[in-house]
């Protein structure tokens, strides 16, 4: 359920131009860990592990990742860490799709 609500929250951020709803902007890290994890240069990969890009930058709870094709900015509580680095709900083809303007 938790992956549900989070690929809504991105989908959602992604389709209105990085508008989040107030709830999802209000939520802290649910953890410090995970918090520090986000750093520049931290690996980013979907959920099957398949590589999606590297955080470029970090600043007010957002993340700025570049896949090489694209730069999107996501809310940091978007990522979790896992075991190849940063996990992120949406594949890299998704990710690129929604950042082109429509």
């Amino acid at each position: 359920m938790r992956k549900t609500i989070f690929a809504g929250a991105l989908a959602g951020m992604l389709l209105t131009g990085g508008a989040m709803p107030a709830i999802a902007q209000d939520q802290p890290a649910a953890d410090s860990e995970k918090a520090a994890a986000v750093s520049v240069g931290a690996t980013v990969v979907d959920t099957s592990g398949a590589p999606v890009g590297t955080v470029e930058s970090v600043a007010d709870d957002m993340a700025v990742i570049s896949t090489g094709a694209a730069k999107v900015r996501v809310p940091v509580s978007a990522l979790a860490a896992g075991e190849k680095g940063l996990t992120i709900g949406i594949t890299k083809a998704e990710l690129e799709a929604k950042a082109k303007p429509q």
